[in-house]
């Protein structure tokens, strides 16, 4: 409860909120903070902010907080996406310059065990170093499930700038990291499939990202980190 005689200020900026509380001199910094969280060029900066304070609050991994605030708390490093090679998108997609992604490997080689039927399935995986020019998009809350990013880029132009595995040695890397991957996932029951499927944790993404890496730079000569 916040004091008597003290002012409470909410802050709902990029999908994250926060009270502010204070009174006299410092409220005027606060209501200067909330001007300057309300204008648009300034909300991925909020948002990060938003973020750092969350990650404070919850400095474990393995708590989740309603909704997506405990993903805004943690670095957003990798995103993943299940498609096809040479997929150019669908039509929504290419029409307004969108690519849906994941934070998490394992949702995207699940959609990319539906997408197998339609093309040779691959796994991107697009280091946020290059895409740190690219404007975010907030996701549907029904997306969660998903762990979806919405990236403001054409899907092939994201297909550039992104390393890629195909989904069989996606899933000997899950594998060898003794997590399963469902099977006979059809459109019918893709959502049931990702609301069952637990989340992978941020060590889990790392060590994903590393072994393909690996995988990738014996390819390739490359890495997801510094060849696109």
């Amino acid at each position: 409860m916040a004091p008597v005689g003290a002012v409470v200020v909410t802050v709902l900026t990029g999908g994250v909120a926060a009270e502010l509380i204070g009174g006299g001199a410092i409220m005027n910094v606060l209501w200067r903070v909330t001007i300057w969280a309300s204008n648009p060029a300034n909300q991925q900066t909020a948002v990060a902010l938003g973020g750092l304070g969350m990650s404070i609050v919850d400095p474990e991994p393995t708590n989740d907080y309603p909704g997506t605030f405990d993903d805004l708390a943690r670095p957003l490093k990798y995103l993943f996406r299940g498609t096809t090679q040479g997929f150019k998108g669908g039509a929504t997609a290419v029409k307004h310059s969108v690519t849906y992604t994941s934070t998490d490997p394992l949702k995207s080689v699940i959609f990319g065990e539906v997408a197998k039927k339609k093309g040779s399935p691959i796994l991107l995986i697009g280091d946020m170093k290059n895409l740190k020019d690219i404007d975010i998009i907030p996701s549907n809350r029904l997306a969660e499930m998903e762990k979806e990013v919405i990236l403001r880029i054409q899907p092939l132009n994201f297909v550039e700038r992104a390393a890629q595995l195909t989904l069989k040695e996606s899933k000997s890397i899950l594998k060898e990291m003794g997590i399963k991957v469902p099977e006979n996932v059809n459109m019918s029951n893709l959502s049931e499939t990702l609301k069952n499927t637990p989340d992978l944790t941020e060590k889990q993404i790392e060590i994903f990202v590393k072994k393909a890496d690996e995988i990738i730079s014996n390819n390739t000569n490359g890495s997801t980190t510094g060849s696109n």
